[in-house]
């Protein structure tokens, strides 16, 4: 058990540490071809994608590892799979139109 606890929570570190780490390591060639200004635009687009992200998924997301297990036969789990993807997409295209015709 502490075996199995130690690696998933070693891989689940290094999955959040690597992007992190890597953002470090490119500063030095951000500052070089980067001006200012474009480090501004960059860093202005990233929030945005944030902001967006909450809009697009509405956190649905969530809702499947909550929901998943609830259901015991596979059918009912791929439909379920299958609503959320759906459901997914057409949120996604509701705001992209809001968002293109504002």
């Amino acid at each position: 058990m502490s075996r199995t606890l130690f690696k998933n929570t070693s891989i689940y570190t290094l999955g959040r540490l690597i992007p992190q780490l890597a953002g470090f390591l490119l500063l030095p060639v951000y500052t070089r071809y980067l001006s200012p200004s474009d480090y501004g635009i960059i860093s202005a687009m990233q929030v945005l994608s944030s902001i967006l992200l909450i809009f697009f998924s509405l956190s649905i997301e969530g809702s499947i590892y909550r929901l998943y297990f609830d259901y015991k036969e596979e059918v009912h789990k791929r439909d379920y799979l299958g609503t959320v993807t759906t459901a997914l997409f057409f949120i996604s295209i509701t705001v992209l139109a809001i968002l293109f015709l504002s």
